[in-house]
């Protein structure tokens, strides 16, 4: 029980997090956002494929999304309820399939390593506030510190 517990009280935290960073976000925050989300999953390809076009593809098209792309702005603000709900289910899906990917990558503290981001992100705030770049999108100050992941990986095994 204590586990459900603290991993909620982790999705809570980042929650929490974001309400800090943007009480009251825009379309923009919006836009930039989903170019981040687009970055991570670059960054997951990469890790994967190496300096390929796939990789290459999706980081290319997370910058349109942070650099506030006149088309997906147009399109962000006109979203119908069918495609709020469609964005709902798919960031769901992508949360828990996440987990999927660590859990059946093999010997990673789940949990742990959540932890561990969401302090370095923590580390983000200086005096309860956070600086942004131009388009909105958060930025590491001096105080940033890296996660440090490698202690939550206990084999390089998969299954």
């Amino acid at each position: 029980m204590k586990d459900m517990k603290d991993k909620l009280d982790t999705t809570t935290e980042i929650a929490q997090w974001f309400q800090l960073a943007k009480p009251t976000p825009d379309t923009k925050d919006l836009c930039t956002q989903t170019g981040c989300l687009l970055e991570e999953v670059g960054e997951l390809m990469e890790a994967i494929l190496g300096d390929h076009a796939v990789s290459k593809a999706i980081t290319e098209i997370g910058k349109e999304f942070k650099n506030g792309n006149k088309e997906v702005m147009f399109r962000l603000e006109r979203l119908t309820e069918d495609q709020r709900i469609a964005i709902v289910d798919a960031c769901c899906d992508i949360n828990v399939t996440a987990i999927g990917v660590l859990q059946y990558l093999g010997g990673v503290d789940i949990l742990g390593a959540m932890k561990e981001v969401v302090a370095s992100n923590n580390s983000k705030i200086v005096d309860g506030k956070f600086e942004y770049d131009a388009n909105g999108k958060i930025q590491k100050p001096k105080s940033f510190i890296e996660p440090d992941l490698t202690k939550y990986i206990t084999s390089g095994d998969t299954k």
